[in-house]
């Protein structure tokens, strides 16, 4: 069966798999924990895609009203820029087998 993982080109090490969430914070770092395995090609490059808009901060938005209090709009995510690229990470197959 054929995984996929990402791994940081500068550093060598891979994204781990406690980075289930939160993986724009990752700056490749090693852990020396199993690796984040995606499913599918595609999953992994969304990833990265995501990685390379830098880190993601959520915030609440609210609608000015004239007749009473703000009203709750919804949660918007926006990136922190940091310089990051999709060269800085591969994509790298993985093959598991029963041993």
């Amino acid at each position: 069966m054929i995984y996929y993982a990402v791994r940081h080109k500068e550093t060598q090490a891979f994204l781990s798999a406690a980075w289930q969430r939160g993986g724009t914070y990752w700056e490749g770092e090693a852990d020396n924990l199993p690796p984040r395995l995606f499913k599918t090609k595609m999953a992994a490059q969304k990833f990265v895609e995501m990685w390379a808009k830098g880190q993601a901060e959520s915030y609440t938005v609210y609608i000015k009203s004239d007749f009473g209090p703000p009203e709750w709009s919804g949660q918007q995510t926006r990136y922190n820029d940091r310089g990051r690229s999709r060269s800085d990470l591969l994509i790298v197959p993985l093959s598991l087998s029963e041993v």
